[in-house]
């Protein structure tokens, strides 16, 4: 259970924090100037050749169309319209549920 009502009250004596600042000597810092050595990358290998895109509105002649998944079917009894996967022979309508020899 979270108690989101309850506050913890922090006293000065609870948390004791000490700073000690020296100011006496200023800190020293020595500048060392090195050359800069720059690294070779290492050469990419050429990209592979693409084929050329088929021109706009050609099928290319190896690209046949995807058969049908679902194969569209109407109901003789209600007039529905309903969708059945192709290899099948036969449905039930959904809404009369008449059987439909296809």
């Amino acid at each position: 259970m979270l108690e989101e009502d309850v506050v913890d009250v922090v006293d000065e004596t609870d948390i004791k924090v000490v700073a000690e600042i020296q100011h006496d000597e200023p800190e020293e810092v020595e500048l060392i100037e090195e050359p800069v050595i720059s690294v070779p990358k290492p050469a990419m290998p050429p990209a592979p050749a693409l084929p050329d895109p088929p021109a706009q509105g050609l099928i290319p002649a190896d690209a046949s169309a995807p058969p049908p998944i679902n194969r569209p079917v109407i109901c003789h009894s209600c007039s529905s319209r309903f969708e059945i996967a192709s290899g099948n022979t036969s449905a039930n309508c959904p809404v009369c549920d008449e059987r439909i020899v296809l």
